[in-house]
C-alpha cells in the first residue's frame, strides 16, 4: 500500500498529501489522536482520508487507511481543488470538475501558469478575473500580454472556498502541488491572490521541514541543495495579499527555494497595514478641510462614532487605533468612520473629488469586491466595479 501511494504521489496531489502525512507520522505525535499513549492505536484525519496506526519508540505501523467522502467537506460544484481555466477565443471559462493534478506540460513561453484564489463569489468569477492579475504580474517580463489570450491557452486555478483560506485542507493540497512540480523539475509561475496568501504561507512553512516527496528528513547538505534547486523553477507573485506577512513570505520563498518575484498590495484595503496608512492619509486631508462645518458636525454626531475635536482632524482616534493595533474591532470601527466620511465627502464632491474616490475605493476594497481587482488608480477601480 505504501509503495502504491508513493508512486501515485507524483501524479495525484491527494496521494501526495497522504504520502506526506504517512512519512511524518513519527515526527509530531501531537498531531494525532491517541487514548493510551505509545504502542496503542492512533488516528490522523485529513481532508477525505484517515490513517489508523501504531507508534512505539519511533517505529510506525500503519494499520488502516480510510478514504471516505464523509471526511471531506461537501462544497458542491464549488469544491476546493485544481481547475482548468481555458480561453475559447472570446472569454476565459473555468472547468466544471476538478483535476487530480496540474497539467505542467502546458506552458506559456516556457512556464506553466497557476493561480491560488483569494475571496471571490465563485470559481468561475475567480477564473475570469485572475487572468488580469497574471497579465499585470508577469506580462512584459515573462510573457507578452498579447500572447496570453490565445485560443485553447489555459492556466491552473487552485480554488479555495472563502472560509477555507489558511485551513489545513487547503494548505495540504497546495503543498502537494508545489512538491509535485519540484519533483518533476517543471517551471511554474504562481499568482497568489488575496487571502490565498495565508494558504501559501502555511504551505511554505511545511516545505521548510518536508521539502521532498521521496524522503522525510533531508539532513545531508547536498540533498537539501538539490531540493532547493528543483524548487527554483517555480516563481511566485503575490497580488493584493491579505492575512499574511509580506516580509515573511519573501523570506520563506528564499528558504524553500522558490523565486520571489514581487508583491502588489491593494493600497485601499483596511485589512492590510499599507491600506490603513494610505486611507487614513486621504481621509485626514478631507477631514481637516471639513471639520467645523455644519454638515460635518451633524453627520458625525449622528453616526455615534466619536465626537469631533475642534483642533484634531477627522477620524484620528479610530484610524490611529486601527493602524497601531489592527484588530477586527478596530478595523471595523475605521470602516464605519470611512462610511461617515464618505457622507461628508459627497457634500464637497467637486472640490474633493479625488478624496471621495479614495474613500469609496477604501470601502469597496475592505468590505466589498474591490480586492478582487487589479487596478492602477481609484478611478480605475471604480470604473471596473461599475462595468
Amino acid at each position: 500500500m505504501y509503495e502504491k501511494v508513493k508512486q501515485e504521489a507524483q501524479t495525484n496531489y491527494y496521494s501526495a498529501t497522504l504520502l506526506r502525512a504517512l512519512i511524518s507520522l513519527n515526527a509530531d505525535t501531537a498531531s494525532s489522536q491517541s487514548a493510551n499513549g505509545a504502542g496503542t492505536v492512533r488516528y490522523l484525519v485529513r481532508n477525505g482520508m484517515a490513517i489508523e496506526y501504531y507508534i512505539d519508540n519511533g517505529d510506525v505501523l500503519i494499520h488502516k487507511l480510510h478514504f471516505d467522502d464523509s471526511l471531506q467537506a461537501d462544497s458542491g460544484n464549488q469544491a476546493m481543488g485544481v481547475y482548468k481555466v481555458q480561453y475559447d477565443g472570446s472569454a476565459w471559462g473555468t472547468s466544471g470538475s476538478s483535476h487530480k493534478q496540474m497539467n505542467l506540460k502546458h506552458k506559456w513561453n516556457g512556464a506553466h501558469y497557476a493561480a491560488v484564489s483569494g475571496k471571490f463569489r465563485s470559481k468561475g468569477s475567480a477564473g475570469q478575473m485572475l487572468v488580469r492579475h497574471i497579465e499585470k504580474s508577469y506580462g512584459g517580463t515573462e510573457i507578452l500580454p498579447r500572447d496570453i489570450p490565445q485560443m485553447d491557452n489555459f492556466y491552473s486555478l487552485y480554488w479555495i472556498n472563502n472560509k477555507e483560506h489558511g485551513a489545513l485542507p487547503s494548505v495540504d493540497g497546495l503543498t502537494s502541488l508545489i512538491q509535485q512540480a519540484a519533483s518533476a523539475s517543471e517551471s511554474v509561475n504562481w499568482l497568489v491572490h488575496g487571502e490565498g496568501a495565508k494558504t501559501f504561507q502555511r504551505a511554505l512553512e511545511i516545505l521548510q521541514n518536508t521539502p521532498s516527496l521521496s524522503r522525510f528528513e533531508a539532513k545531508d547538505e547536498e540533498i537539501v541543495r538539490n531540493l532547493r534547486n528543483k524548487m527554483s523553477g517555480q516563481k511566485v507573485f503575490f497580488s493584493n495579499p491579505v492575512g499574511a506577512n509580506p516580509d515573511k513570505l519573501e523570506k520563506l520563498c528564499n528558504v524553500v527555494g522558490l523565486t520571489y518575484v514581487d508583491s502588489n498590495t491593494n493600497p485601499r484595503n483596511l485589512k492590510t497595514a499599507a491600506g490603513r496608512e494610505n486611507s487614513w492619509n486621504e481621509i485626514k486631508r478631507i477631514g481637516a478641510a471639513s471639520t467645523g462645518t455644519g454638515v460635518t458636525a451633524v453627520s458625525l454626531k449622528e453616526s455615534g462614532i466619536f465626537t469631533i475635536q475642534k483642533q484634531g482632524g477627522m477620524l484620528s482616534n479610530v484610524y490611529e487605533a486601527a493602524i497601531s493595533n489592527p484588530t477586527l474591532a478596530a478595523i471595523g470601527t475605521a470602516g464605519l468612520c470611512t462610511a461617515a466620511a464618505f457622507v461628508v465627502g459627497k457634500t464637497q464632491a467637486t472640490k474633493w473629488a479625488s478624496q471621495v474616490r479614495a474613500i469609496h475605493a477604501t470601502a469597496s476594497s475592505t468590505f466589498g469586491r474591490g480586492n478582487e481587482y487589479w487596478y492602477d488608480s481609484d478611478e480605475d477601480l471604480l470604473e471596473q466595479l461599475s462595468a
